[in-house]
């Protein structure tokens, strides 16, 4: 498994060198075989994109839809692939709540898609409840925002399940372990009813919702999630490759015991 861990520093840092700073403190502790994507503020793109590494990249936040023209104020992913931008938040719970409705979501995924920049489509429901109402809301999002794709592009997608109620300051709760697990299981299950369980199989589903350092392993050990979104702890180079150096660390440990389990069972067919 491959992991994707993905920081957002949304509007923050307040000053350049304060940015400069904190990457390359997260750059120079990662482990030598961990990765991370840094999704920065625009602004901060073309400085950091200089400091990038086969260890660390930089992520756009969002992407406008059009490539050129008469559009103030907007940044198109054919201005950010000159930077080397590597990943794209598409759909994040503060954009929808701005005005990103589901096409135009789905306008943005393809034209990231067309630079070659991997997209993060994030989804994720405003309440839970018990007649499982979310559901049918995550896959919408989903559906709606792959529709017309083709089953290579819709591989190249990276789901990024944000619940917006255990999310900020007006967090109802932390989500579970197993709530998160319930809703990995489902989107990998509406993605193989699309294009098949292979691709469902083997596209990436990462967690962001309120992730910390107390709680970043339970959500990694969760069978499915192979990465997570990580907002206000990706801002502390300590917190955030802590994060990152463990998942590592687990992940090594994991293939180990794998390729052990491996190893006896084909001495058990030989003693047989």
């Amino acid at each position: 498994m491959e992991l994707l861990i993905i920081g957002n520093w949304k509007l923050n840092p307040k000053k350049s060198l304060e940015a400069i700073n904190t990457f390359k403190a997260i750059k120079k502790a990662l482990q030598k075989d961990s990765k991370t994507v840094v999704c920065v503020p625009t602004l901060y793109i073309p400085e950091l994109s200089k400091l990038i590494s086969n260890h660390i990249s930089i992520g756009a936040q969002d992407a406008f839809e059009t490539e050129l023209g008469a559009h103030t104020g907007k940044v198109s992913a054919l201005l950010l692939k000159q930077y080397k931008v590597s990943h794209c938040l598409i759909g994040h719970s503060e954009m929808r709540a701005s005005g990103d409705t589901d096409e135009i979501v789905s306008h943005k995924l393809r034209s990231v898609l067309k630079q070659g920049i991997i997209p993060v489509l994030c989804v994720g429901e405003k309440e839970r409840t018990e007649e499982h109402w979310y559901l049918h809301v995550v896959k919408e999002q989903i559906l709606k925002a792959f529709d017309g794709l083709s089953p290579n592009e819709i591989k190249k997608v990276v789901i990024a399940y944000e619940p917006i109620w255990a999310i900020g300051k007006d967090a109802i709760r932390s989500s579970t372990p197993s709530e998160c697990e319930e809703m990995t299981i489902f989107i990998r299950r509406v993605i193989a009813d699309m294009v098949g369980e292979k691709i469902a199989h083997t596209i990436k589903v990462i967690y962001g919702g309120s992730v910390d350092k107390t709680n970043a392993q339970s959500f990694m050990d969760i069978q499915g999630v192979t990465g997570l979104l990580i907002g206000r702890a990706s801002l502390s180079p300590k917190d955030f490759t802590g994060i990152i150096n463990n998942a590592y660390d687990t992940l090594k440990e994991k293939n180990k015991q794998y390729a052990n389990t491996q190893k006896n069972q084909r001495k058990t067919k030989v003693k047989k």
